[in-house]
């Protein structure tokens, strides 16, 4: 077989390999939440999807799905032409990489922020000396908080009192963290409170920063 084969192969065998892993790792990361993140640090997720691939798989499908499902919700690309109406200019976003940041701000968020929460976890958690481990967990919750506002903004439409998204991402982000680091409730609840507020506040950040961008070009 040549090389060209070789790689072709590997390539398939790798995606048809993910692709039977991908039902088995979804519900561990729903039934038992923190445990995946808890496996990579202990070696023992070879049986299920790897941190990075699971989130870019994650990623993509929030990527292409989530601006066609959160229409009619407020957005920074809104606060944006607001700030531009009011301010006197025109009421157009430059083109280019801002214009599609600002319409993909949601998204690019579960991206950026990452690196961040993962440094957040390492400081306040402090259960391993290891950066990657607390990395491992944002990458885990980060694919629990994207799959879960994709289910629940469909659902939201059809329940007559609709779902808050943010108290279950708050409940699954402080079991996550019993899961992955063994904490006791108070001490779960205390840094999820914690971690919560320091992601509100990078994204309050990246956006404000956005729309000030925007206002100087």
């Amino acid at each position: 077989m040549s090389r060209e084969a070789d790689l072709w192969d590997d390539v398939l065998q790798g995606g048809l390999g993910t692709a039977r892993r991908i039902p088995g790792t979804i519900v561990r990361l729903y039934r038992r939440p923190g445990s995946l993140s808890r496996a990579w640090a202990d070696d023992e997720r070879s049986g299920y999807v790897p941190p990075v691939r699971l989130y870019v798989l994650a990623a993509l499908l929030f990527f292409l799905v989530w601006p066609r499902w959160s229409k009619g919700l407020s957005t920074v690309q809104d606060l944006l032409h607001g700030y531009l109406v009011g301010s006197g200019r025109p009421n157009t976003l430059p083109p280019g990489g801002l214009q599609f940041l600002a319409s993909h701000f949601e998204s690019a968020v579960s991206v950026l922020l990452v690196p961040w929460m993962g440094l957040m976890t390492w400081i306040l958690v402090q259960r391993s000396h290891r950066y990657t481990d607390h990395l491992v967990f944002a990458l885990d919750y980060q694919v629990f908080a994207m799959l879960l506002i994709l289910l629940t903004v469909p659902i939201s439409q059809w329940v007559p009192h609709g779902v808050d998204a943010v108290t279950l991402l708050l409940v699954g982000l402080v079991v996550s963290l019993r899961g992955a680091f063994e904490l006791g409730w108070l001490r779960a609840l205390v840094t999820g409170a914690a971690i919560s507020m320091g992601y509100v506040l990078g994204t309050l950040g990246l956006g404000f920063g956005l729309v000030a961008l925007g206002a100087r070009l």
